[in-house]
């Protein structure tokens, strides 16, 4: 019988990263804002800087990419919908929402999503959240209960 040889260095899902929040965060009404992520729990490339993880040279791949945010309107109880989006080199590219259905009686929401994707040296994500209430109230990205989290790694075997 033969011998089989595994390279383990290419069964690592890595780059990997987990960065959370660790303060609140502003976020005005019928607006994608940029999550401020600046705790990481891991980044095993150094890829993850200012807000963003930038694809490392010789890591082109796929990716799975997820992420939560916890909203909250700071002085109603009239949030109609919350959305998460993954941005891309600056565009979105995956958005998930909640939607009230016109009834605008909720005041905190936590949204979480998840997306695979291609992702080439120097390409970057980001993630960002999104509220719209019916007041035009401002909101809060929460940090306090770790709900408001961005993470990825490098998927292995595609």
């Amino acid at each position: 019988s033969g011998n089989i040889t595994v390279n383990a260095a290419a069964l690592k899902n890595t780059p990997a990263w987990f960065v959370s929040s660790s303060s609140a965060q502003s976020i005005s009404d019928d607006t994608d804002t940029k999550v401020t992520l600046d705790t990481e729990l891991f980044d095993t490339d150094n890829a993850f800087a200012s807000n963003k993880f930038t694809c490392p040279s010789g890591q082109d791949g796929k990716y799975f990419i997820y992420g939560s945010v916890d909203l909250i309107l700071t002085s109603a109880n009239d949030m109609k919908e919350v959305g998460l989006a993954f941005f891309k080199n600056g565009s979105a590219h995956a958005r998930s929402f909640v939607n009230g259905y016109g009834n605008a009686n909720f005041r905190r929401f936590v949204i979480s999503n998840s997306m695979s994707v291609s992702l080439a040296a120097g390409d970057y994500v980001e993630l960002y959240g999104y509220q719209d209430s019916a007041s035009g109230a401002a909101g809060e990205i929460r940090s306090n209960n770790g709900a408001t989290y961005f993470g990825g790694y490098k998927l292995i075997g595609v």
